[in-house]
């Protein structure tokens, strides 16, 4: 949770710090989570990934005048 001007107070902090490190189920439950996130964002921005060819295909339009 926030405080009123917007800011995590250390103990939220704490909170969702010791359930990530720790060693219970919703702990793993979050590392694999954070782990699919990470391998899919890497796929998606390396050489011939869809960002990649997204952003590729971007240029080429703007260069071609459309």
């Amino acid at each position: 949770m926030v405080n009123q001007e917007g800011l995590v107070e250390g103990g939220e902090i704490k909170k969702c710090l010791e359930l990530v490190m720790g060693g219970g189920e919703r702990g793993q439950e979050v590392r694999s989570n954070a782990k699919k996130w990470k391998d899919l964002a890497t796929e998606v921005v390396k050489d011939g990934g869809s960002s990649d060819k997204n952003l590729k295909n971007f240029v080429d339009e703007i260069i071609q005048g459309h």
